[in-house]
């Protein structure tokens, strides 16, 4: 009798493994049903979450990584051209101009706006525009002689050799006719056939200018307008940046002669 139970209880448990069993492969095949009805399958998901990692590590070793310079004076050329910037002088110019411009524009646009404020510019636009106009004020800025190098220095300068030739041609050159890129304060960037130039606002017409409290000359804001076709003289350039020294009361004397 106790035999004849027992094997009933084991028929039984037997039957309640085999129905847990049965229970647990029919969930299996409903999930598995219902994944491959959504047309999603294991292999996918995991192909698809390799290519999510890798690509947002990607997306990160891009983004630390700034962009190398340039080997050759082509390229520098062709990356200083897509900021706008000058493309005059030797490949040691052309580098530390690229490097100054990528250090830039890693600024934020709030420490980009202090900057600009500090040298009295500016600050609207878009950060490309920002970073241009720091970029473009940091070539036209020279470095101020420090007092101990003036008196450590043992021997005298070596004089630097200009050629006449060219400055005269400089001097005695037409006007051309630019158009107007950026307009600031203290002056207005024009693009020429011979290059970048600027035009200080003492050489403006009066019209165009206004005197501030410091009893400076200001560029009036409605003065000009961006892509505005104007009438310039190359006046000198610039030896470090390359930049053009530009003027528009010359070409007005011309103009009336």
């Amino acid at each position: 009798m106790f035999g004849l139970v027992c094997g009933q209880a084991g028929q039984g448990k037997a039957g309640l493994g085999s129905s847990l069993d049965g229970f647990r492969s029919c969930s299996s095949s409903k999930r598995a049903a219902s994944a491959a009805s959504a047309g999603i399958s294991s292999a996918k998901v995991c192909s698809a979450g390799a290519f999510f990692s890798w690509g947002v590590s990607r997306r990160r070793l891009s983004h630390r990584r700034p962009p190398p310079l340039a080997a050759t004076v082509a390229e520098l050329k062709v990356e200083l051209q897509n900021r706008q910037l000058p493309k005059t002088g030797r490949k040691k110019d052309l580098e530390k101009r690229l490097e100054l411009a990528q250090s830039i524009e890693k600024m934020t646009v709030k420490q980009l706006k202090t900057q600009l404020t500090e040298q009295g510019l500016p600050t609207t636009g878009l950060k490309a525009e920002l970073v241009w106009r720091l970029t473009s004020w940091r070539l036209q800025s020279k470095p101020k002689p420090s007092l101990t190098n003036s008196i450590r220095r043992d021997e005298p300068p070596k004089p630097v050799h200009i050629d006449l030739a060219k400055l005269s041609k400089l001097e005695t050159a037409p006007t051309v006719t630019g158009r107007v890129r950026v307009v600031m304060a203290w002056g207005v960037f024009v693009e020429t056939p011979s290059g970048w130039g600027m035009i200080p606002a003492e050489h403006l017409p009066p019209d165009r200018v206004m005197a501030s409290q410091a009893a400076r000359l200001r560029v009036q804001p409605a003065a000009f307008q961006v892509d505005e076709r104007v009438e310039v003289e190359l006046l000198n350039a610039h030896v470090d940046s390359g930049c053009l020294l530009l003027s528009m009361r010359e070409a007005q004397r011309e103009r009336e002669r």
